[in-house]
């Protein structure tokens, strides 16, 4: 059930909550403690999705003091970032920066290279968020150096940001080479709503 509610949380929200509440009741009763960070995740998700993000830091919290407890560093660092994305969306941009250099920190110490990565694009996101064109592109472009480095085909998410942060500095001709590159990389993977977002961004410019 907690497998199902993950999988309905982003696509069909409503129905995710629905099967999240009743796995976490049942992981509450039984004592699982791996079934109630997951479910508590998945109900954070959930309410991400439909706008309630004041419901998602609840539940996010929630498990953010249950994984401390567990001393899951990892688990702390990835739910750190979905509370510092909230933060984002909600304008709370320091807070937002705060969380994000936290689980960034715990990535580097875990050797979990790939994660940073991530982390950077979300960093990059942040400061684009204010209009810090220059700080965003550093961020965006370490990002790329990593998943370059390690062949990974999520590059196409670092350069279709790095096109994004150009296009808003009105360096158009930067913002369409990262951008069709970014295309051409959505379209190998299959990921069709990535050639979309990248076509949209190139036919703003």
């Amino acid at each position: 059930m907690s497998e199902v509610a993950r999988l309905c949380s982003n696509v069909k929200p409503v129905k995710g909550m629905e099967y999240a509440r009743q796995a976490l009741t049942l992981s509450e009763k039984i004592g699982h403690e791996q079934g109630i960070s997951m479910n508590l995740n998945n109900l954070g998700s959930a309410h991400t999705t439909v706008g309630n993000f004041d419901s998602s830091l609840v539940y996010y919290q929630r498990r953010l003091d249950l994984v401390e407890k567990m001393k899951d560093t990892l688990e702390v660092a990835m739910t750190k970032d979905n509370i510092s994305i909230i933060h984002l969306y909600k304008g709370n941009y320091n807070i937002a920066l705060k969380l994000r250099e936290e689980s960034n920190n715990i990535y580097k110490k875990a050797d979990k290279i790939l994660m940073l990565a991530r982390g950077y694009i979300w960093m990059g996101n942040i400061y684009l968020s204010q209009e810090k064109f220059d700080t965003a592109l550093q961020y965006y472009l370490d990002s790329k150096r990593i998943y370059e480095e390690k062949k990974d085909p999520a590059t196409a998410y670092a350069l279709v940001n790095i096109g994004t942060v150009y296009r808003r500095m009105k360096h158009y001709q930067e913002a369409i080479d990262n951008l069709e590159r970014s295309k051409e990389l959505f379209a190998q993977m299959g990921d069709l709503n990535g050639v979309g977002g990248a076509l949209y961004r190139i036919a703003t410019i």
